[in-house]
This record gives C-alpha cells, sequence and structure tokens, in this order.
C-alpha cells in the first residue's frame, strides 16, 4: 500500500475504567465479628485519571469501632510511565480505636 493511501491518524479519547478489592473479608472469630476491605480503581483515559483508593477495618459488630483510610486523586500523564498525582486523603477512627 502507498504511503499516501493510508488512513489519516484516529485521535482516540475513550474512558476506560478498573476496579481492584485486593481484600474483602467478614471474620466471625471468638472476639468481636470485623469486617476487613481494601480496594482502589480509576476511571479515565491514557493522560488523565481519576483514582479512588480505600481500606479499613469495622469492629461495629462487637462495638469495638474501626478505622478508615478514603483517598481520591487526580492523575495526569506527565512522560512515557510517570504520572503526577495530587489528593485528597480523609482517615476516621471510630468506637475503642480512638486515642
Amino acid at each position: 500500500m502507498a504511503r499516501h493511501t493510508w488512513p489519516l491518524p484516529v485521535e482516540d479519547d475513550q474512558v476506560f475504567s478498573f476496579f481492584l478489592f485486593d481484600q474483602l473479608e467478614y471474620r466471625n472469630n471468638e472476639g468481636p465479628d470485623t469486617f476487613s476491605w481494601d480496594a482502589q480503581g480509576w476511571i479515565g483515559g491514557d493522560y488523565n485519571r481519576f483514582w479512588v483508593k480505600t481500606e479499613g477495618d469495622d469492629n461495629s459488630f462487637g462495638n469495638d469501632g474501626g478505622e478508615v483510610e478514603v483517598q481520591a486523586l487526580y492523575s495526569r500523564l506527565i512522560a512515557p510511565f510517570w504520572d503526577f498525582q495530587a489528593d485528597f486523603r480523609y482517615d476516621w477512627l471510630y468506637g475503642d480505636h480512638r486515642c
């Protein structure tokens, strides 16, 4: 095929998403029942993405409280394999875990 007959490149701005649970468990031990999780995910394209990361332990079934961490991040590609992230993070301790 001659070079002058090639089609023009296509500029794509598709939106992709990803979500992963590394840990999602409920434990019913001799002590208090515990619900634990560790998850992260993103939505966006090749250059800009919005990330959400969260992890925590909830012992509220036994009224022991728990702890939660939630992060919201904006990610921007600045070079191949390198990106810049700015985030907002919220940590919450409740119940008997308070100092």
